[in-house]
């Protein structure tokens, strides 16, 4: 089989084609399928968790109130409790000076669990992410090692194209560069894909910072 760069352009268009068409069938097609649940779903968990571990104001606020009240309302059982029959330690609380005291008290030991409380939620949800980051990269590289040992099965397919390329949204592309004219040859789409692929890499990268400074700026 000739090679990709070896053929003219109505030659290369053919075995896309070909190839395009293969990857279509059921027996590539469920690994894409699996391979999009896997992507989808981790985008989904991700973006919770990156919320969970990048709280600005609002969770600091949340934080504090859940442990401040929390803790008013643990201490408060607990005096209740323990003082009920004492009258004296109740007659001694309800002063103005005392009950300030306490409230105070209260207050600073709120601040103080609402502070640990969302270092705790803080550190769990970066352990998580890197948890999930771990195994969709474990995952999707099982996935692209049962796709490349079926493209193996059919060099007379697969052969004409570097190995990296045999992917059916990177054929798709190149096959649009051939009939809309932007390339001639295999070596001149490739060319014009690796561009593209880095102008999109870099537009993403804003769109992260800009996302990441909005989630910062909201929570």
């Amino acid at each position: 089989m000739k090679k990709g760069n070896e053929m003219n352009k109505e030659e290369l268009r053919d075995a896309l084609k070909k190839a395009y068409d293969k990857l279509n069938e059921n027996e590539f097609s469920d690994l894409d399928d699996q391979e999009e649940f896997l992507l989808s779903d981790y985008d989904y968990k991700n973006t919770k968790l990156q919320i969970r571990a990048h709280g600005g104001v609002g969770a600091a606020i949340k934080w504090f109130l859940i442990g401040y009240f929390g803790y008013e309302l643990i201490y408060c059982g607990i005096m209740e409790l323990v003082f009920y029959a004492s009258p004296e330690f109740l007659a001694k609380l309800n002063s103005d000076q005392n009950l300030a005291k306490f409230f105070v008290g209260l207050l600073f030991a709120g601040v103080g669990v609402g502070i640990l409380l969302a270092i705790i939620v803080k550190r769990k949800a970066i352990n998580k992410i890197v948890k999930i980051t771990e195994e969709i990269k474990m995952n999707i590289s099982e996935l692209d090692k049962m796709r490349k040992e079926r493209i193996d099965k059919y060099p007379g397919i697969f052969g004409f194209i570097p190995e990296k390329y045999n992917d059916k949204t990177v054929i798709a592309k190149i096959l649009e560069y051939l009939d809309n004219m932007r390339a001639d040859n295999l070596k001149e789409a490739i060319n014009l894909l690796e561009q593209e692929i880095a102008t999109e890499q870099y537009k993403n990268e804003i769109r992260q910072e800009i996302d990441d400074l909005y989630i910062d700026s909201v929570y």
